[in-house]
């Protein structure tokens, strides 16, 4: 057996072993008991666990496993839809069609979120906001920047004129031109979220990246009110999401309840549960008595429940050695 190598780290780990025979042993003794190992995929490992300890972790005896969910999901999506959607004004189920044309292109946008754990929503809309109350919203601030450039249109090509506006950048026919596109645009009621390119050009910070250097750039509230109103989106499509995710991983969940059926990202959640119940203890115990050691390949690739399922059974620390 050669107790050298070139590789430092080969030589690091070697450093560490005191009965180098001993431990070829160990080796070669695991190598011949490979095809004796209880090999799994994660949803497999589950499944098994949560029907060879039944009592413990709280599972049905009888559960059906269904591999697509996809009908369920739809199914689910068309009923928010027809909950939501269908009794919208006139008005706001327009601004809704405009971002999708039913319940199959909203699942379109959620489906991959309505498998696993639920996704954290960074900044989830208030939860007594509604598609009316959002709708109103928006429709107000656009209202209110179009007043303020009906209010203001006379006084701007005299503002932009004596200002130090790099006229290369931002030349008069042009100039004309967006300002008769916007000036249309604000004498139109809001029937739409849609606002005109050429308004980006009256922001103030558009004018002070067209200004001349050492020039002055023209300033108006109205230039402002405009930066202000393409900050934040206009949209409802945040909180449509957000209500969407919610309510069909709720009733997609009840449904296999109801039937007695058990998707695969069930089990990791189901076994994950049972291990934090007030039996958890006896269920930990009975997978560390089976299976006192766990190698598991990729453990990039596996959901983040799983590290913590183990860790609970104590089969592998909180800080895993992965292959």
């Amino acid at each position: 057996m050669r107790e050298t190598t070139d590789n430092p780290l080969y030589e690091r780990l070697l450093e560490e072993i005191d009965d180098k025979a001993q431990a070829a042993q160990w080796l070669l003794l695991a190598e011949r008991q490979m095809d004796e190992a209880a090999v799994f995929t994660i949803h497999g490992f589950c499944q098994r666990m949560l029907n060879l300890n039944a009592f413990e972790s709280g599972m049905l005896f009888e559960q059906q496993l269904i591999e697509d969910e996809s009908l369920l999901r739809y199914q689910a999506c068309a009923d928010f839809w027809r909950r939501h959607c269908y009794p919208l004004p006139r008005e706001i189920a327009q601004v809704v069609f405009e971002t999708w044309k039913g319940p199959q292109a909203l699942l379109r946008d959620i489906n991959r979120y309505l498998q696993g754990e639920a996704p954290v929503i960074k900044a989830p809309p208030p939860d007594d906001e509604t598609l009316a109350s959002r709708h109103a919203q928006i429709v107000a601030r656009i209202d209110t920047v179009k007043q303020q450039w009906r209010d203001a249109v006379g006084e701007l090509d005299a503002l932009i004129e004596s200002s130090g506006i790099d006229r290369r950048k931002f030349n008069r026919s042009n100039q004309a031109k967006w300002i008769d596109k916007i000036s249309a645009w604000a004498e139109e009621e809001t029937n739409s979220y849609q606002l005109p390119e050429s308004l980006e050009k009256f922001s103030q910070r558009f004018l002070e990246d067209r200004t001349k250097a050492g020039g002055e750039t023209p300033r108006h509230p109205l230039f402002e009110a405009i930066d202000q109103l393409l900050a934040e989106p206009l949209s409802i499509r945040d909180l449509v999401i957000t209500r969407a995710l919610a309510e069909i991983r709720e009733t997609v969940a009840r449904e296999k309840r109801r039937r007695g059926e058990l998707g695969f990202d069930d089990m990791l959640s189901r076994l994950d549960s049972a291990l934090r119940s007030e039996s958890g203890e006896v269920l930990a115990a009975a997978i560390r008595t089976r299976f006192p050691v766990a190698m598991i390949d990729e453990f990039q690739d596996t959901d983040p429940s799983s590290t913590e399922f183990f860790a609970v059974s104590g089969t592998i620390s909180r800080k895993p050695h992965c292959c």
